[in-house]
């Protein structure tokens, strides 16, 4: 319940209670002479769950194997090549002595 709270508004001050109905009644007043400095509200702190569940949870997530050698990928494959996952933008057969790796912009994309 609020009671008898100095309250400043447009360069006036009030007088701010709550009513046994819950009805704001605020009463003009005087200026004081050292007005009270009202500590700030802060809001209620609110720990957030250990593990929060997912915003918006893939339906299907992607599923992607590592890159491999001599391996003939098809577009939109996905493959993890040093810890990043990268869709094929070009059909082709994997070849690491020819540097066919997922670095090749034009057969990958970081994805």
């Amino acid at each position: 319940m609020i009671s008898n709270l100095l309250v400043k508004y447009q360069n006036s001050y009030y007088i701010c209670n709550i009513s046994s109905t819950n009805e704001l009644i605020l009463s003009p007043v005087n200026p004081p002479v050292n007005p009270p400095v009202n500590p700030p509200v802060n809001p209620p702190v609110v720990n957030p769950p250990v593990n929060p569940p997912p915003v918006n949870p893939p339906v299907n997530p992607p599923v992607s194997q590592e890159w491999k050698n001599n391996t003939s990928y098809k577009v939109n494959d996905l493959v993890m090549w040093e810890g990043k996952m990268y869709k094929c933008r070009q059909a082709h057969t994997s070849n690491l002595a020819a540097g066919w790796t997922p670095a090749v912009l034009s057969l990958w994309i970081l994805n």
